[in-house]
């Protein structure tokens, strides 16, 4: 791998393969969400429609938030010197995004959130891979890692650690799924959440990045809020959940 990520960049060909990788991992998420949603019984196009705008609000949100991080940087704001894009600052946004197009489609929400989750992850975890071709998401150097071009040395293989454990998430989530036969509890977007910033918090650790304190990157921190929402978030839905069932166990006994 090393030697081949190394002829890639001395052919000045780094953001193409990042470029075609990353293209190749949205797609096959995509398909999967396409697949997930039919699952789930939304229609065929609906599904289409909420992945297409997930993704593009997904980046318009992230590429705005970029604008102001490198706004942050150039003035030296809170001293960060060396900001980081990400697409999990975008995370928080995509419920709200779901639930509105969810609406509009007039969809179940809970269903809308649940198919969505699988795809961000998915999609997060094949995105992550073609970073090993541009150097960035870097970890530190490691006598046995992966060759990065930027710093012309070997450095833990941080997005093959992300991908694996991405990948590990979702398919635990797919299990659950298919252990529940596909029903839809509105419970798969927290849980996402709660692991997903669990598993990001320690990769961010590992990536030689700027630290605003301890072993914390801003992302770091994103990914703690990331858990901590997803905690709050599940605790509601499994109230809810529980709720509904003694309702629908009381109209049972009545009837």
């Amino acid at each position: 791998m090393n030697e081949w990520i190394q002829e890639i960049a001395q052919q000045g060909k780094t953001q193409e393969f990042y470029n075609v990788a990353g293209n190749i991992g949205v797609a096959i998420a995509a398909l999967y969400g396409l697949w997930h949603g039919r699952r789930l019984g939304i229609p065929l196009w609906k599904t289409l429609i909420v992945l297409v705008v997930v993704h593009y609000s997904l980046g318009f949100v992230v590429g705005n938030i970029w604008k102001i991080l490198e706004y942050i940087r150039d003035n030296q704001i809170f001293g960060i010197k060396r900001p980081v894009n990400s697409i999990v600052r975008g995370f928080l946004i995509v419920p709200l995004i779901a639930f509105l197009v969810a609406k509009l489609l007039r969809l179940k929400v809970r269903t809308v959130w649940d198919t969505v989750a699988m795809y961000l992850v998915l999609r997060s975890g094949l995105c992550q891979l073609p970073c090993l071709f541009t150097g960035c998401c870097t970890g530190y150097p490691w006598r046995w890692g992966v060759y990065n071009y930027r710093t012309e040395d070997l450095r833990f293989p941080v997005p093959i650690l992300e991908t694996l454990l991405s990948l590990a998430i979702f398919f635990w989530l797919l299990y659950r799924l298919k252990k529940n036969d596909f029903r839809s509890d509105g419970t798969y977007f927290p849980i996402m959440l709660v692991l997903y910033g669990i598993m990001r918090f320690i990769c961010e650790c590992l990536r030689d990045n700027e630290k605003l304190f301890w072993v914390c990157s801003a992302v770091a921190i994103h990914a703690i809020i990331l858990s901590l929402v997803g905690a709050i978030w599940l605790s509601v839905a499994y109230k809810r959940n529980k709720k509904t069932q003694k309702t629908e166990i009381i109209d049972s006994q009545n009837t």
